[in-house]
């Protein structure tokens, strides 16, 4: 797709500075676009430390056995500390990227 986008963009280019010669409009009279800005790296992203600390204190409550995500879920959203996860999966898969960047 971005080889085709580049593509796609150099044809345009072309094809409006070409129509913009014929009529004799001058370049000075075209406002620049302005740039993008720049994509941030996903290591940039947030994560609700509250929500974390809740999925840990529960993990070492349980004396480390397997996990119920149900259960940890709904407690740390009754608890008021899981609030930027939609489900138990969200939180499942977040916690597994924080653990292993721990």
């Amino acid at each position: 797709y971005i080889k085709d986008g580049i593509s796609y963009s150099g044809r345009l280019k072309r094809k409006y500075e070409a129509a913009l010669h014929e009529k004799g409009h001058h370049e000075e009279s075209v406002t620049p676009i302005k740039e993008p800005p720049d994509i941030p790296s996903s290591s940039t992203c947030t994560v609700d430390t509250s929500a974390m600390q809740f999925v840990e204190a529960y993990i070492e409550k349980n004396n480390d056995r397997s996990i119920d995500w149900r259960h940890c879920f709904n407690t740390g959203v009754k608890q008021g500390f899981i609030k930027k996860y939609a489900t138990k999966e969200n939180l499942r898969v977040v916690y597994s990227r924080y653990k292993k960047r721990k």
